[in-house]
């Protein structure tokens, strides 16, 4: 799911260098302000307050319009390659979360044994379906990201879960999710 938020004076979107990206370009949230401080290496540290001048990178993926009206995609270390073409998994789960059928979902790439990456989807589902039931399910779930989405953001598979892997403060655990569909792959 993409937000957007006005941005205040002090935002930018930024490419991998640090030089502004033109409107409509994806690049990295960048920040400045005089509560932006560095992350905390050590929790009894004293935090770091950044000089008036300084920007901070948020390892957010956005773009920026002409108005500076921002949206953001999601963090940068949850982007998935596939053909050489970053996919921003949240837009390909709440494709699959308007579902009336799916309670949440998870995407990540999985590379084939031909090395060519494609997307796998794990999903929860509100009643627990098997069989036909489930074959005809996963069907219509990507029957649907087919009509929707671009073809390289449609999921190759999809595999019904009990749960996601979440830390204690329910964030889902993409690097669950990898180390679960690498396994996937040697089954």
């Amino acid at each position: 799911m993409t937000s957007g938020v006005s941005a205040p004076s002090h935002s930018g979107v930024v490419d991998e260098v640090g030089r502004p990206v033109p409107a409509g370009v994806e690049g990295r949230v960048e920040v400045s302000g005089p509560t932006i401080g560095l992350p905390v290496p050590h929790g009894g540290d004293a935090p770091v307050r950044l000089g008036p001048d300084a920007w901070f990178t948020t390892s957010d993926a956005a773009t920026m319009d002409a108005d500076g009206f921002v949206r953001v995609y999601g963090r940068l270390d949850d982007v998935e390659i596939v053909a050489g073409i970053n996919v921003h998994p949240t837009e390909i789960e709440d494709r699959l979360m308007a579902h009336p059928a799916v309670e949440e979902a998870a995407v990540c790439a999985v590379r084939r044994d031909t090395g060519v990456t494609v997307l796998r989807a794990y999903a929860v589902l509100r009643h627990a379906v098997d069989g036909a039931a489930g074959q005809s399910l996963r069907e219509e779930l990507l029957d649907a990201c087919r009509s929707s989405l671009t073809w390289y953001k449609v999921p190759q598979d999809i595999t019904f879960v009990t749960r996601l892997p979440r830390n204690p403060t329910g964030k889902l655990q993409r690097r669950a999710i990898r180390a679960l569909a690498a396994e996937d792959a040697l089954r």
